[in-house]
């Protein structure tokens, strides 16, 4: 049984010789020191430092190694915030204009209308309408002693027969008026569509034949109600600020089968929020997905983290587009985009943007005292620190500004012991325990089979 009682050993050695070869002498923790802008403080003081794309690499999933610490080695407790800062933000009150009258005339519908005595100055004005697929265009007057012209000449319109574009909201100058005549053009409208229905039939790669066709309606441009905005600035409004990250497109390939554009690309795995689409094609709406990787057991896979709809719709003196999508926090290595093509043509992709929040942590300075920030340990979520931060929760509330303390280059540093051996980081790994189970599976047999062999040769010698 000598064989068989070799293979924990042999196991054991197995580990011991891996272990080095998977750290490859990476070190086990990185450190950057935090380094004043201009002079360090005098007195305490409220500090924060923005992490950065270092950092974001090489950190936990959760912020759990992160550790502030001092000359002498002690952590300084901190609190981990994503930054904000007071923008501006614009609300807008609306209700329904009130006592109209309508009059049919030659140059189209011509609506009348007062505010009444509470009324706020408008700022805007909403045709409310059931209609689909349309396109009507709009005058705006203020009425006194004689008109004057608030909007000259606007559009309305209705377009989800080709995509999911609408607008019937329109924008008025600064005024005093408190009565308006409202002009629809050519109420039964005979609407020769800007958007041309347009047939190729080709042939290899040149065009053989051409056809067009306008689509015309007939019908008259119905109205429910007339709704006016006033919109007005507020001042004081914290808000998350968002940066542009840095990203790295991989691949873009069109899956024909799938009617789909797929776009990969990596990052630093800062956390990005938003994405935004660079692209030179128009009129256009397509749904996308924005997915990472995830593995299933040993299977690599697809997790979809968000969906939305891209558009662009250029014409004439109308041009509006939506080409952001935004999506939970998310820090990946590696994200995949996919566009919804169905039967149309691929969008031409010239490339992408991100943008993302940016996380601080502040603590309290002490006069003349050096720190640096440590990072990138292997550490489990159940040891993220606990730190009684009721101080910088107080000062915060009470409006303090932090001082802005920046973060230096970045050092290897090995002092730190890591909190997981590279023996379970293996033990971890199913490839790794698959290789294991096999390899225990050959020493058992091998041993079974020696046994085997020798109970063989025993019964052999034995006296007949």
């Amino acid at each position: 049984m000598r064989p068989f009682v070799c293979t924990v050993p042999l196991l054991l050695a197995f580990a011991g010789l891996t272990a080095p070869l998977a750290s490859g002498g990476t070190p086990l923790a990185w450190k950057k020191p935090i380094e004043a802008a201009e002079s360090r403080p005098t007195e305490e003081e409220l500090v924060a430092v923005l992490l950065d794309a270092e950092v974001y690499a090489r950190a936990s999933a959760d912020y759990a190694d992160l550790r502030i610490l001092d000359l002498n080695g002690n952590e300084v407790p901190y609190r981990l915030l994503t930054r904000t800062e007071n923008r501006e933000e614009t609300i807008e009150k609306t209700w329904n204009a009130e006592n109209l009258s309508l009059q049919l005339t030659e140059d189209g519908l011509d609506i009348r209308f007062a505010l009444g005595t509470d009324d706020p100055q408008p700022t805007g004005i909403k045709i409310e309408t059931p209609l689909q697929n349309f396109e009507q265009r709009v005058r705006v007057f203020g009425l006194l002693d004689a008109e004057e012209t608030l909007l000259a000449d606007e559009a309305i319109f209705d377009y989800s027969q080709y995509m999911d574009v609408r607008r019937t909201d329109l924008p008025l100058k600064q005024n005093s008026f408190r009565s308006f005549r409202l002009l629809v053009d050519r109420p039964t409208s005979e609407q020769e569509s800007h958007l041309l229905e347009l047939t190729r039939h080709l042939q290899g790669t040149g065009e053989t034949e051409r056809q067009e066709r306008f689509t015309i309606t007939r019908r008259p441009f119905r109205i429910d109600r007339v709704g006016l905005g006033k919109k007005e600035t507020r001042i004081e409004v914290a808000s998350i600020v968002e940066q542009n990250w840095e990203l790295a497109i991989q691949s873009t390939s069109v899956d024909e089968e799938l009617r789909q554009t797929r776009i990969e690309f990596t990052t630093q795995r800062e956390p990005l929020s938003k994405l935004r689409l660079v692209t030179s094609s128009r009129n256009f709406s397509r749904r996308v997905h924005l997915e990472v990787p995830v593995k299933t057991g040993l299977r690599d896979d697809w997790n979809r983290i968000a969906s939305g709809t891209v558009s662009r719709l250029r014409y004439r003196d109308i041009e509006e587009q939506q080409l952001e999508l935004s999506f939970p926090e998310t820090r990946s290595r590696t994200f995949r985009l996919i566009v919804e093509n169905r039967d149309s043509p691929p969008l031409a992709i010239d490339g992408l943007e991100a943008l993302g929040h940016v996380h601080q942590l502040l603590f309290l300075a002490q006069p003349d005292e050096t720190y640096e920030l440590q990072y990138g340990r292997e550490t489990d979520s159940t040891t993220r620190p606990e730190y009684d931060t009721v101080a910088i929760d107080r000062l915060l509330a009470e409006g303090v500004n932090p001082l802005t303390f920046r973060l230096g280059a970045e050092i290897p540093d090995s002092r730190i012991p890591p909190e997981r051996s590279s023996v379970r980081k293996l033990l971890n790994d199913p490839y790794f325990l698959t290789g294991l189970v096999v390899l225990m599976a050959a020493l058992l047999g091998w041993g079974l089979y020696g046994a085997v062999k020798r109970m063989n040769a025993l019964d052999e010698t034995k006296p007949k």
